[in-house]
């Protein structure tokens, strides 16, 4: 319906419509659906898995359907999801310090245009070559002593991209989000 982000921002500040309104539809993948419940917090939101991985979109058994997602929304379903939050920006999923998130940032530097599992490829391979793997000191719920890590996954659902079972245990409900030191 809106392909302007701030015209969509514009109609869902207004209190006329923001009465009748039932969610917005991230149409997308796992990105998408950060950028949509970053940009307007608070707001219902159904998932209509467009994208490569759609990690949460599987956690939750949404179909790749819009007319089953159309019903989801229509029948009224609904699921609260634990949220975490690094720096400004909130996460569904999980966050990383360290090689997964070197990895990350070289993609989104280079990305033009949709994400495949094959546009991972090159900054995986710069990554290997590249990343010195510097300690992280990582403090856990105010601990007195900080733990130290090459590797940091703060995570929110069981499994990782490519169904990697990270943490077996995480529920996205359960009001804590895990951690994994590498």
């Amino acid at each position: 319906m809106f392909k302007d982000r701030e015209r969509l921002r514009r109609w869902v500040s207004d209190p006329a419509h923001r009465e009748h309104l039932r969610c917005i539809v991230g149409a997308g993948g796992d990105g998408t659906l950060s950028d949509v419940f970053n940009r307007f917090p608070g707001i219902p939101i159904a998932i209509l898995p467009l994208g490569t991985e759609n990690l949460l979109a599987r956690h939750l058994g949404v179909p790749r359907s819009g007319e089953a997602v159309a019903r989801l929304i229509a029948e009224g379903s609904c699921r609260r999801f634990d949220l975490g939050l690094m720096g400004q920006r909130r996460f569904a999923l999980m966050a990383s310090a360290g090689f997964d998130a070197d990895v990350i940032h070289r993609l989104h530097a280079v990305r033009s245009g949709p994400i495949s599992h094959a546009t991972y490829l090159q900054p995986i391979l710069e990554s290997l070559r590249r990343y010195e793997h510097p300690p992280l000191r990582v403090t856990v719920d105010d601990a007195p002593l900080a733990r130290e890590a090459r590797l940091a996954i703060v995570v929110n659902i069981p499994a990782y991209a490519f169904r990697l079972p990270v943490a077996r245990e995480a529920r996205g409900d359960d009001g804590t989000l895990d951690l994994r030191l590498f």
